[in-house]
C-alpha cells in the first residue's frame, strides 16, 4: 500500500483519485482538501454610507458634498501582512473595482482581515472616519467570485466583499 498523494488520492482500498485544482490529498483521511497554500483576494466591492459622519454632521463641512470614501484592507498574516487601499469614491454609494488584499485560505480562517473606511479630506489634518472593524473569514464563506455583505456598524450602512481565487 503507498501513501495516498494529490494525484493517486484514497485510502484503505479507496479508489484513488487526482485531486483537482487547489486541492490537496490529506494523507490520514485520503480525501482531497482545499489547498491551505492557496491564495485568496479579498476586495471592497461597494458601501453605503450615512448620510452624517460618526458626530452626526456632515461628511465635507465646507460644500456639504458627499463623502470621498476609501478603503483600507490589511491581509494576515499578522508577522508579513500584506495591505491595499482603493481609490477615494466622492459618493453615498460608491463602488469600487481595484483588487484587494491577498492571503492564503490557511492564514484567512486563522487570522482576521482588519478594514477601515475612511473619508477623504485633503484640506484637513486628518481623514474623517467612517468604520474600523475586523473580519474573520471562515473556510466555508471562501469560494471564488462570491460575495458578501456585512451588518451595519459605525457609518456604514453596508459593505460588500467579494473574494476571489488568485494566481498561485
Amino acid at each position: 500500500m503507498t501513501t495516498p498523494t494529490t494525484n493517486a488520492c484514497g485510502l484503505n482500498g479507496d479508489l484513488c483519485k487526482q485531486c483537482g485544482q487547489n486541492t490537496v490529498c490529506d494523507a490520514s483521511t485520503g480525501q482531497c482538501v482545499r489547498n491551505p497554500q492557496s491564495k485568496w483576494t479579498v476586495s471592497a466591492v461597494r458601501a453605503e454610507v450615512t448620510p452624517l459622519d460618526t458626530n452626526g454632521s456632515g461628511w465635507d463641512i465646507g460644500d456639504d458634498s458627499a463623502p470621498d470614501v476609501f478603503v483600507s484592507l490589511l491581509c494576515p498574516p499578522s508577522s508579513a501582512p500584506n495591505a491595499i487601499s482603493t481609490p477615494a469614491a466622492e459618493s453615498y454609494a460608491p463602488e469600487w473595482t481595484t483588487l484587494g488584499c491577498t492571503a492564503t485560505l490557511h492564514d484567512l480562517t486563522k487570522e482576521s482581515v482588519q478594514i477601515v473606511v475612511f473619508d477623504y479630506d485633503p484640506f484637513t489634518p486628518s481623514n474623517d472616519l467612517v468604520a474600523s472593524f475586523t473580519m474573520q473569514l471562515k473556510d466555508e464563506i471562501i469560494s471564488d467570485q462570491r460575495e458578501f455583505t456585512i451588518a451595519p456598524t459605525q457609518a456604514l450602512k453596508s459593505m460588500t466583499f467579494r473574494i476571489t481565487l488568485a494566481e498561485n
